[in-house]
């Protein structure tokens, strides 16, 4: 049995690393230096189903 999860996002595309990577980059970066504990979730919409 296989999921495929692109037909289940609202999206219809894969966590490419464009889409994850500036969240990526804004967390590492010097102005997420306030955020802390939070939970950020890039799923394409699947969780809004």
């Amino acid at each position: 049995m296989t999921f495929d999860f692109d037909e289940k996002t609202a999206t219809v595309t894969g966590a490419a690393s464009a889409v994850v990577s500036p969240l990526t980059c804004f967390l590492l970066s010097d102005q997420a230096s306030f955020i802390t504990g939070s939970y950020h979730l890039i799923d394409g919409g699947y969780t809004a189903q």
